[in-house]
């Protein structure tokens, strides 16, 4: 086989853990990742889908190469099992969602329970706390100014350190209270987050509509 259709060949064994892998990138918020770190993932996504796969309906492949011989030339030929390969797709489809759930739902505290392990799956510190904690939050700025609101979004790096609130109030250093007119208010990096509390005294509705 030339070497071209072997490198296809070898594109196409991975597809699969590459289409896992682009879920899990997709859903969840991640430490950077190398080209290698993405080529390994998908290594190993692509050997728990063909495990799967095998383990269901067998070893052979959904797709295979066919050759034929005329007038001395050898042509090769693509075939395609459409079943299988709808049922491979599905695995690794299964796959990417399964894993995207085990990191943003921490699944990795029952290893630590048994003392498997210590860290969290999630990325970060910062990433952590916001899945575990919401609600309303008191934020101290640089400039020494305090506003409180409902956290409904936040970026996925500390290094970022983005948040959106709603139901914004202003607070001065007498602790006046000063709510602010529109939907809510973006504070990025630049306004210099010291500390953030979390407040068991919402400003807001106990629950709000999902954006």
């Amino acid at each position: 086989m030339p070497q071209g259709l072997q490198a296809f060949a070898v594109l196409l064994v991975l597809l699969p853990g590459f289409l896992s892998a682009r879920i899990v990138q997709m859903l969840c918020a991640r430490p950077k990742q190398t080209e290698l770190d993405k080529v390994v993932e998908a290594l190993v996504f692509s050997f728990f889908t063909y495990l799967l796969f095998s383990l269901s309906i067998g070893p052979e492949l959904p797709l295979s190469w066919s050759t034929t011989v005329q007038q001395e030339v050898t042509h090769y030929s693509l075939d395609i099992r459409r079943g299988r390969l709808a049922l491979l797709t599905a695995y690794a489809i299964i796959l990417g969602f399964a894993w995207s759930w085990i990191v943003n739902h921490d699944a990795l505290v029952w290893l630590r329970k048994g003392g498997f392990t210590q860290p969290s799956s999630r990325s970060s510190v910062w990433n952590d706390i916001f899945h575990v904690l919401r609600g309303t939050v008191q934020i101290q700025l640089k400039d020494g100014r305090m506003v409180r609101g409902w956290l409904r979004c936040y970026s996925d790096e500390p290094e970022d350190s983005t948040l959106f609130l709603e139901a914004v109030t202003w607070i001065d250093a007498e602790g006046n209270l000063y709510p602010a007119e529109g939907p809510g208010t973006l504070f990025t990096r630049e306004s210099g987050i010291q500390f953030i509390a979390f407040l068991d005294d919402p400003t807001g509705p106990t629950e709000r509509p999902e954006a």
